[in-house]
C-alpha cells in the first residue's frame, strides 16, 4: 500500500470510531433514532470541518462546548451532552488510566493516595498531550512526570525506575 492509501485507511478507521462513539453518546440522550442520526451527521460535519478524528482530541483541545453547540440541542440536552463528553474516556485514556494505576501501585501503597496521585498523573498527561506511558519515557519526561506528582524519596525513585523500564505489556 502507498502512503496515501495507508493514510486514507487510518483516517477511515478513526472516522468510524468517532462515529460510533458519538452515536452511543447521542443515543443515550436522544431516544428517537432519526434524531440521533441527524445530530450524528451534524457532529461529524463539525468534527471534519475542525480536523478532529477522535473524541479525545476534541476534549484535549477544550472544544466540547463548540461541538455540542453545533448540534442545536435544547439547553438541558446541551449541558447533559457536555457532561457526558467531558466524562467520557476513550480507549487510550482508559488504558492509560489502568497503566498508571498499575505503575503507581508499585510505590504508593495507600489506596486513597493512589487515587489522588492517579488524578494528578492523568491531569499532567492530558496537559502534556501524553496518551501512552511509553511516550513519557520516549520524550525523556520521566523526571518531570515524577516531580509533577510531588513524590519524594524512595517513592519517587521507585516510580521513576518502573516508568523508565515500562513496557506496554506491563
Amino acid at each position: 500500500l502507498s502512503l496515501i492509501d495507508r493514510l486514507n485507511a487510518w483516517q477511515g478507521e478513526h472516522e468510524a470510531k468517532i462515529k460510533e462513539q458519538l452515536r452511543r453518546l447521542l443515543a443515550v440522550l436522544l431516544k428517537d433514532p432519526e434524531l440521533v442520526e441527524s445530530k450524528l451527521q451534524a457532529a461529524l460535519v463539525w468534527c471534519t470541518k475542525n480536523g478532529y478524528h477522535r473524541l479525545v482530541r476534541v476534549k484535549e483541545a477544550g472544544k466540547v462546548s463548540d461541538l455540542v453547540a453545533a448540534l442545536d440541542l435544547d439547553r438541558a440536552m446541551e449541558l447533559s451532552l457536555i457532561d457526558r463528553l467531558n466524562g467520557w474516556q476513550g480507549e487510550h485514556e482508559s488504558k492509560m488510566k489502568e497503566q498508571l494505576r498499575k505503575l503507581l501501585a508499585v510505590s504508593i501503597k495507600d489506596p486513597e493516595s493512589q487515587e489522588a496521585t492517579l488524578r494528578a498523573a492523568m491531569a499532567w498527561c492530558q496537559q502534556k498531550g501524553f496518551s501512552q506511558l511509553h511516550a513519557i519515557k520516549a520524550a525523556e519526561e520521566v523526571t518531570a512526570f515524577v516531580m509533577a506528582l510531588g513524590l519524594q524519596g524512595s517513592q519517587a525513585r521507585e516510580l521513576a525506575a518502573k516508568l523508565s523500564t515500562w513496557q506496554e505489556s506491563s
